[in-house]
C-alpha cells in the first residue's frame, strides 16, 4: 500500500522538528503552519489540493501559497543548503531527501534548482 501525500508530508516535517535547533525561526514557522493545516484536512482533501488537476481556465485560477505543500516547498533552499554543511545530521539529510522524491527534484550538473 502507498503512502498518502499527507502522511508523506507530515512524517518529513516530523524529521524536520528533531533538528529543529539548526532551522531558522521562518522555515520552523512555515513548518509548523503546514503541520497544522495538514491535521486539519482530511486525506481526499490533501489529495485534491495536490493534485495539480485545475477545473477553471488560467485566468480564473489562484495558487495558494499557503497550502502545505507550498509552505514545505519554500523550506527546501535554506534545508538542501543546510544538508549540504559539513557535520549535519543525517537526519536532516534524510528529510531533505525525502522533499526532493517528493517534489521531483533531480540534480543537474552537480546542482539542485
Amino acid at each position: 500500500m502507498t503512502t498518502s501525500k499527507k502522511e508523506r508530508m507530515l512524517h518529513i516535517i516530523g524529521q524536520l522538528e528533531a533538528v529543529s535547533n539548526q532551522l531558522s525561526l521562518q522555515t520552523l514557522t512555515n513548518l509548523q503552519q503546514a503541520k497544522e493545516k495538514l491535521h486539519h484536512l482530511q486525506e481526499h482533501e490533501v489529495e485534491k489540493l495536490t493534485d495539480k488537476v485545475f477545473s477553471r481556465p488560467v485566468h480564473e485560477q489562484q495558487i495558494d501559497l499557503n497550502s502545505p505543500e507550498n509552505l514545505l516547498h519554500s523550506c527546501y533552499n535554506e534545508l538542501d543548503r543546510l544538508s549540504r554543511e559539513e557535520g549535519t545530521p543525517s537526519q536532516l539529510q534524510e528529510a531533505v531527501q525525502e522533499i526532493r522524491y517528493y517534489f521531483s527534484i533531480e540534480e543537474q550538473d552537480g546542482f539542485f534548482p
